[in-house]
């Protein structure tokens, strides 16, 4: 186990020394932060389908709602 939790911090933070150690100042550094075209792609279709979907749910409720007045009658 002791070796298991060795290998775990080594593969994990070793790389990070070593860029730490070759940059200190972090001017190379990349962020994760920025966004590509591609993200914003994804991002423009989700709305989409949110949209989408949010228009699909109010026209089965409105069915449903109709279903559920006309078996009462």
């Amino acid at each position: 186990m002791l070796f298991c939790t060795s290998a775990t911090l080594i593969v994990i933070f070793v790389p990070k020394i070593v860029s730490v150690y070759k940059d200190p100042k972090g001017e190379n550094a990349i962020s994760s932060n920025t966004t590509t075209q591609d993200q914003r792609t994804v991002t423009e279709v989700s709305v989409v389908a949110v949209q989408s979907i949010t228009e699909e749910n109010k026209t089965l409720r409105t069915k449903i709602m109709e279903v559920t007045r006309l078996s009462t009658l």
